[in-house]
């Protein structure tokens, strides 16, 4: 047994030495970027917030489009909406809900009825972990009367129409997939030369769909999959994504296993690591044909 918790506490030593040291390497990128409140014209800000164990991403483009992904917390650390009315915005033009989970829509129900929404985009499957949760959040949706798109309406490598200055392509949906996480919706975003993946949960069977389906998964900036956990970001993925940043979004409330993985922060292997965890907001700005990254 105390060899055991000797072991674990090498493990999460190894995982915490490796996220400052990446991070170390990854401030060039960001040494030199613009305050939260120093917006400029023709600007993309993107900011992974920090909510807790779980996901929320919300894209301000050039043209002033807000486009939030996800809004949940296994921790009910901060509401998405704190962030999103500390920034005075009111009006989300889109909102992606990648798959039902709580970690992912917790705080769901909560922006359709605090912020105004005009579209909504989902895979259509069901929750199997708070159904009840799910039906607030579909309720609410209704509610808003806004356009509402799944699986029905949307194929990978159909193009959304979000914003006119940048591209939005999606790369995978699937409410039928076997596991909920795979049914997730991928989201490929390019603003000049600076390119996004933003893969929500996905694991294993949802990467090698996207690979035999010859998607283009080469881009900048990864959000990596599933908080960390082994069970997605495979090497083959990693080969033909060829990020120069990965960004986590995890908390402390996941429980077991702990987040990010060993394996995951191997196979990353010296690329730059932002975590929303250890830190707060991780903000990335791409102006003209240069980004940054930085923590606020």
């Amino acid at each position: 047994m105390r060899n055991i918790r000797r072991m674990r506490a090498i493990i999460a030593i190894v995982i915490i030495i490796a996220i400052v040291a990446s991070g170390a390497v990854g401030f060039w990128f960001g040494q030199n970027g613009e305050m939260e409140n120093e917006r400029t014209e023709k600007e993309l800000i993107v900011r992974f917030l920090n909510i807790g164990h779980g996901l929320s991403i919300l894209i301000t483009t050039p043209d002033d489009k807000n486009i939030l992904i996800d809004a949940g917390s296994f921790d009910n650390f901060i509401s998405t909406v704190d962030f999103i009315e500390d920034l005075n915005i009111t009006r989300i033009d889109a909102f992606i809900i990648t798959h039902p989970h709580p970690d992912h829509v917790s705080f769901a129900a909560e922006v359709f009825e605090r912020v105004e929404v005009l579209e909504v985009y989902m895979p259509g499957n069901e929750d199997d972990l708070e159904p009840e949760l799910w039906s607030s959040v579909m309720n609410a949706a209704i509610a808003e009367g806004c356009p509402i798109y799944d699986d029905k309406t949307l194929e990978p490598g159909d193009y959304l129409q979000l914003s006119e200055d940048v591209s939005f392509r999606l790369m995978w949906i699937d409410a039928n997939a076997t596991l909920i996480n795979d049914s997730c919706i991928v989201l490929r975003m390019d603003y000049k030369s600076t390119s996004f993946l933003f893969t929500a949960d996905i694991e294993n069977a949802a990467e090698s769909a996207m690979i035999a389906l010859g998607m283009d998964l080469d881009v900048d900036i990864l959000q990596v999959a599933h908080h960390g956990v082994d069970s997605g970001t495979s090497g083959e993925f990693l080969n033909l994504s060829t990020p120069e940043v990965g960004i986590i979004s995890c908390g402390l409330g996941y429980g077991t296993p702990h987040v990010p993985q060993p394996r995951v922060i191997e196979r990353l292997n010296g690329i730059p690591i932002y975590v929303t965890m250890y830190n707060s907001v991780v903000v990335v700005s791409v102006k003209d044909d240069t980004y940054n990254v930085f923590y606020v």
